[in-house]
């Protein structure tokens, strides 16, 4: 199963980004280069039976108060 996903991110690598830097398109490089490396993480820590926190921890404590904010602002 690891190797299935090396093979895949290997191939989203080879198609993305030579057209990225070719467009000298460094914002996006950086960014596809972020969410591939969270991909990658959470894709091996699956494969391999890592203990990973759970992502939606951090984003209902990032957008938690907007939301409350808004219902309030709303209501």
């Amino acid at each position: 199963m690891v190797w299935w996903l090396s093979l895949l991110f290997g191939g989203i690598i080879v198609w993305v980004v030579p057209g990225l830097v070719k467009r000298r398109k460094w914002g996006e490089l950086l960014t596809f280069s972020l969410l591939l490396l969270a991909s990658m993480v959470y894709g091996y820590g699956m494969c391999l039976d890592w203990s990973l926190p759970n992502p939606n921890s951090g984003l209902e404590m990032i957008f938690g108060p907007v939301t409350r904010y808004l219902e309030e602002l709303l209501s």
